[in-house]
């Protein structure tokens, strides 16, 4: 089965780009044999030109893509790649046959909630062959996110193109569907006109048989003066059942015929033939699609589908307002702890507004020379300011490597 033979790969890249913007990793569609499908969507330079740049680090990454699950111990989902990321692959599967069709794969993240061995990436640089530097300058450019975040966003694609694949599958079945019983009703059409062709021609027959018989009567009556008479009837009477036998010949291949599209059961017999349908039929209206029903439910799932999309690239309105707007509640506020909202500093109505960068930049100087003597690690400083209760904006490991660079807190520890 080829997955381009039923799904549209505009539409396929587009919803590819979409989620790739909307949550900063990467993302690529690849077919049942490993081909993409779609172009790169948002692929770092870590991965594409540092990483895959080599041939011992291309090497690495192709034998990951290959066995990252397997290495992994699952069937789908997250695992970390030769290079110290998070990757993910999602192999879309057609519910009606069990085949895998396509692969989502992606991701070139960094868990925020592992702690950065940067000893381990030089060590990487040097086996397949890259300048230490350049490799750690671009790894602060891969996007970090916590992992449980990074395992929901991966889902959500495989959700979303998973349900898109299955519905096309679906439309490109029936379709299929319909032009083979179009193809077979032409078929049977022709052969009931041909049936009442024969039919018609057999009526005529008869008819003619009736007036033969009435002429052999008044033949019999005057059969001393017109015997010759007899002769030429019965000839025309010959004529007229071997006409007869060859149209019943021909009636009866015809009901073979349609048998053998398994429309009818036929068994012919010496003094009745027997028909009989296959199954019982359904009344017109338990079967009827009409096209404009049709065309409803497909702009309804086209409207569900477009929503999805819209809710993963969203970055102005609060998810949990976009959800409600959705199911028809109009009238809500911001909840104050979805990315969305963190992002605006937005808090719920009666919670302190969220930190700005200053404030959270003086709050860890103070936590981490006052409060840890200068001694930390990655995991505290998640543990302290990654609660979304506490009010801190959701870059603050962003804020928190500026103060390091700027030697105003120590490196935390690994």
């Amino acid at each position: 089965m080829d997955i381009r033979d039923f799904v549209d790969l505009e539409e396929l890249e587009e919803m590819q780009e979409a989620w790739a913007k909307a949550t900063g990793m990467a993302a690529v569609f690849t077919d049942a044999d490993g081909n993409y499908l779609t172009g790169e969507a948002n692929f770092t330079n870590f991965c594409a030109k540092l990483t895959r740049g080599t041939p011992e680090g291309l090497r690495r990454c192709i034998d990951t893509d290959q066995h990252g699950l397997e290495k992994a111990g699952i069937e789908k989902g997250c695992y970390s790649c030769h290079a110290g990321l998070m990757d993910f692959a999602y192999p879309i599967v057609i519910h009606a046959t069990g085949e895998t069709v396509m692969t989502a794969v992606g991701g070139q993240v960094r868990p925020s909630d592992e702690e950065l061995d940067e000893e381990k990436f030089r060590k990487i640089a040097n086996e397949i062959g890259v300048d230490e530097k350049k490799y750690l300058e671009e790894l602060q450019n891969v996007t970090v996110m916590p992992r449980e975040k990074i395992e929901a966003c991966a889902n959500l694609l495989s959700i979303v193109i998973d349900s898109y694949v299955n519905q096309k599958y679906t439309e490109y079945i029936e379709n299929k569907k319909m032009s083979v019983f179009s193809a077979d009703l032409d078929k049977i059409n022709g052969v009931i006109d041909r049936i009442e062709d024969n039919s018609k021609k057999l009526t005529k027959i008869a008819s003619k048989q009736g007036i033969l018989a009435l002429n052999s009567a008044i033949e019999a009556a005057r059969l001393g003066t017109a015997g010759a008479s007899f002769s030429i009837l019965a000839k025309q009477e010959s004529d007229l059942s071997k006409q007869s036998g060859e149209i019943y010949a021909q009636l009866r291949q015809l009901l073979y015929n349609i048998a053998l599209e398994h429309t009818i059961i036929y068994i012919p017999g010496d003094r009745a033939d027997v028909l009989s349908l296959h199954s019982e039929h359904l009344a017109e209206g338990n079967v009827k699609l009409s096209p404009d029903r049709y065309a409803m439910l497909k702009a309804t799932w086209h409207k569900r589908m477009q929503t999805m999309i819209e809710y993963v690239s969203e970055t102005d309105t609060c998810r949990s307002r976009f959800l409600l707007a959705y199911f028809g509640q109009t009238e809500s506020t911001d909840c104050g702890r979805c990315d969305v909202c963190r992002k605006k500093r937005i808090t719920p109505a009666g919670q302190k507004t969220i930190m700005t960068d200053a404030e959270t930049a003086a709050a860890i100087c103070s936590w981490v020379n006052d409060n840890m003597n200068g001694v930390y690690n990655l995991r505290q400083v998640n543990a302290r300011f990654s609660d979304p209760a506490a009010n801190y904006p959701a870059n603050f490991l962003e804020i928190l490597r500026n103060l390091i660079d700027e030697g105003k807190v120590p490196p935390y520890r690994n």
